[in-house]
């Protein structure tokens, strides 16, 4: 089509010449006929044949214009379709990989609580190992649960989530997510380093929950062995500034807009090792945004990455019917 434009455009460009030449020659013999003129040169400097020129160039200026915006515009329809069938592609290949990590991440707990329940049925245990088994079974029922509640919270950020706002000390709050996530991983060490006073805010305590948790997983995640993770918290005027460190693998320049993303997930789906669904850093995106702050991402030195929250701060604690008057 490209070809087609180009070619139809030089057809019309040398027709308009062919033309204005045919034009030119009639009127100049019609002039030296009727001795209005008496020589080449002299015709050229006639009004009729400047006007003449004049006009077949204005119509090779309009082919030229033509041309060029019809050529242009295919370019760039082009382009169009080339991205939205990149985007198409993308994100059918972004839903396979989900279906299929959703898949193994279901089977994987549901067979190892459905091997735990049976070991106790068919055999008779001593108390250290029921009690073992036990544990087993209770972790993997906490890690379907979580998974539940980040499809339900990933299919209520993109639909209808408003947060419901409470007054709430921050700093309560990420000690108490810390110090769960740390009994829950023993391979896991944080650093908090928070001041000595509460920092409160006006925000969704589940949803903002959610959000570190997430953040927390996604570090621990994407690290190597024994993990260490440097969390801080602090205020600065009305800001409440919070940031998670990791030591892992990092993220690439080209990923770092991607990762929020839903579905996304960093690194080769081939040689990918680290269990997921590409919906955490999603919703933990969705979340801030939500309560009206922002977050980004930067490289940790030597390796690994740092994520930052900023949200807006509550001056002090206040009451729950104020808070409900404040937002109203």
């Amino acid at each position: 089509m490209l070809c087609a434009f180009a070619w139809w455009s030089a057809l019309l460009y040398i027709k308009n010449k062919d033309a204005f030449q045919a034009k030119s020659n009639l009127m100049q013999l019609v002039m030296l006929g009727k001795k209005e003129v008496n020589s080449e040169a002299e015709f050229y400097q006639q009004k009729s044949y400047i006007d003449l020129k004049s006009k077949y160039q204005k119509q090779e200026w309009m082919i030229l214009g033509e041309a060029s915006i019809f050529i242009s515009s295919l370019i760039f329809g082009i382009w169009l379709i080339n991205r939205g069938h990149k985007i198409e592609v993308s994100a059918e290949q972004q839903t396979r990989n989900f279906l299929l990590s959703i898949t193994h991440e279901l089977k994987t707990p549901l067979a190892s609580i459905k091997l735990t329940l049976e070991t106790m049925l068919k055999r008779d245990l001593k108390k250290e190992s029921r009690d073992t088994l036990s544990k087993n079974a209770v972790k993997e029922i906490d890690r379907l649960n979580n998974l539940v509640n980040d499809l339900l919270l990933a299919a209520k950020v993109e639909t209808f989530y408003q947060p419901h706002k409470e007054n709430f000390d921050v700093q309560e709050l990420l000690s108490d997510i810390i110090h769960d996530f740390e009994d829950r991983y023993e391979d896991v060490q944080i650093d908090f380093d928070k001041p000595d006073k509460p920092i409160y805010t006006l925000g969704d305590k589940q949803g903002l929950e959610s959000a570190f948790e997430n953040l927390l997983e996604n570090a621990r995640k994407y690290s190597f062995d024994n993990v260490k993770i440097n969390a801080m918290l602090a205020q600065k005027d009305n800001k409440i500034l919070i940031s998670i460190a990791d030591k892992g693998i990092g993220i690439s320049d080209t990923e770092k807009k991607k990762v929020f993303e839903k579905f996304y997930r960093v690194g080769n789906e081939d040689t990918r090792k680290a269990k997921g669904t590409g919906l955490g850093l999603y919703i933990v995106n969705e979340i801030v945004k939500a309560h009206n702050g922002r977050i980004n991402i930067s490289d940790n030195q030597p390796s690994g990455t740092v994520f930052k929250i900023v949200l807006p701060a509550a001056t002090s604690p206040i009451l729950q019917h104020d808070a409900v008057n404040l937002l109203s």
